[in-house]
């Protein structure tokens, strides 16, 4: 009846919005105040938008879940805490290992900085497949969730490089991923956990090092032996080779080799001085192969856009570098990287997406607001009620990935054939022209810079065929 009066009275529009005002507002209709009255006919019953406040967490039935009651107060006590056999679902299926392993090879074989100076990290590498799926994996995010204090679980994967240290490398680093002055002035860092997961067995010569409860201690170190002797230098990162020694040690806690199996993952408050254990100058190198993955997860607030390290950017800028495959021109803990990253997307690289809600908000590629992650994400950090539907999560990803991991590395493989030509990786090496390092049987001879293009025999396994057609 409205409408048609209207219709009616075209000519007199003003005088029938004056004479009937409501007609013509959105409160006047079914609507409501609901500023979709145009689109829809109701308004909502539950207006209010999904925030990391609105999910019940329950920390000891996360634990229980993808780990053991016993790790999450082992961090709590320590610093650090390791799951054992967290990847055994990736790394005991032998075409999926076999496949991370040959791209770590293809990663390394376009490595243009001399290895010494790389000190064991695959700067060329930043979405390798084995990164995408580490950076995607939800019970990773559930567990660094639980582990961190304010329990925030809108975390974003900051993409950075994988390390892939050699026999012979020195790999020694000693710091602390934090603004120190910044933490303990606004405590900014003070939530975030350094994690990895080790792709090789190690030992305690080559392995991470973390200063056991160094999360209790570093503020009284930093107060009483470098700000008071007026050594504090501000930055991002703290290093500590040249200020916690041995003498540090005896006082605020002691260096502890964490020695990670194939598939562990480590996890370790930002707060705990931590490094690698083969010398940086060689007098004690590393004497094995030795692989890690990296997933920096960062927080968000509830605005969906600042990020916990401002330096880093914001939701945004993080979206971008996962939807473009792009490096990152920040380390993890904000500063410039001055290793001088690469300016492109690596030519071969392939996206690896569409693994589920979880993964897609963790790379930014869906809104942590979503009510489909929202959902799942209540399923994975919630209490046994929720224990069938979170293994169900976790079997349909899990299983996506066994059923595309393999297409998508030749996909991969095609790409950095087509990309390179005659410098290819993989034709390098069917022509015989390379020795992938993992095929070498002494990886060098314990001797930096070992010459790739060596052949004698037993110095590694001369077999240069990688034959990947089968897979």
């Amino acid at each position: 009846m409205r409408l048609s009066y209207v219709l009616e009275n075209l000519g007199n529009i003003i005088i029938v919005k004056k004479d009937y005002p409501d007609w013509f507002t959105i409160s006047g209709g079914k609507g409501g105040d609901n500023h979709y009255l145009y689109e829809l006919s109701y308004r909502f019953e539950n207006p209010q938008p999904l925030t990391q406040a609105s999910l019940k967490i329950d920390v000891e039935a996360v634990w229980k879940r993808f780990a053991s009651g016993q790790d999450g107060e082992i961090l709590e006590r320590t610093g650090t805490t390791k799951i054992v056999s967290f990847w055994d679902w990736v790394l005991k299926d032998p075409k999926m290992a076999r496949c991370i392993f040959i791209e770590f090879d293809m990663y390394q074989y376009h490595l243009s900085i001399g290895a010494s100076e790389a000190i064991g990290w695959l700067r060329n590498s930043y979405h390798s497949l084995a990164q995408q799926l580490c950076y995607q994996d939800p019970a990773y995010w559930a567990l660094v969730t639980v582990s961190r204090p304010d329990l925030r679980w809108w975390l974003l994967s900051f993409p950075y490089y994988q390390k892939y240290a050699l026999p012979g490398q020195g790999t020694y680093f000693s710091h602390v991923d934090l603004n120190i002055n910044e933490w303990l002035k606004c405590c900014r860092g003070a939530n975030r956990m350094q994690t990895s997961i080790s792709l090789d067995q190690e030992t305690a010569e080559d392995c991470t090092f973390c200063v056991e409860g160094g999360h209790k201690t570093l503020e009284a170190f930093w107060r009483n032996e470098v700000i008071a002797k007026n050594l504090d230098k501000n930055g991002n990162t703290a290093k500590m080779s040249d200020l916690y020694t041995k003498p540090m040690e005896d006082k605020y806690g002691k260096s502890i080799p964490i020695v990670c199996g194939p598939g562990d993952l480590r996890i370790t408050n930002q707060a705990v001085i931590h490094g690698a254990t083969a010398t940086k100058n060689g007098s004690a190198p590393g004497k094995k192969v030795r692989r890690v993955l990296n997933a920096w997860l960062v927080g968000m607030d509830d605005d969906h856009n600042t990020l916990e390290i401002p330096q880093l950017g914001n939701w945004e800028t993080i979206s971008r570098l996962h939807r473009d495959l792009l490096p990152s021109k920040h380390t993890p803990s904000g500063n410039i990287n001055y290793h001088h990253p690469p300016k492109q997307r690596f030519p071969a690289a392939i996206e690896f997406r569409g693994l589920g809600p979880i993964p897609d908000a963790r790379i930014g590629q869906r809104r942590w607001d979503s009510p489909a992650v929202f959902e799942d994400a209540q399923a994975l950090l919630g209490g046994e009620e929720y224990s069938a539907q979170a293994e169900q999560i976790i079997a349909t990803f899990r299983q996506n990935v066994r059923n595309r991991y393999v297409a998508e590395f030749q996909k991969m493989r095609r790409t950095e054939i087509n990309a390179y030509g005659t410098n290819s990786y993989f034709k390098a090496v069917r022509e015989g022209r390379w020795i992938p390092t993992r095929k070498r049987l002494d990886n060098g001879g314990g001797v930096w810079p070992w010459n790739p293009t060596r052949k004698r025999h037993g110095d590694f396994d001369i077999e240069a065929t990688d034959d990947v057609s089968d897979m």
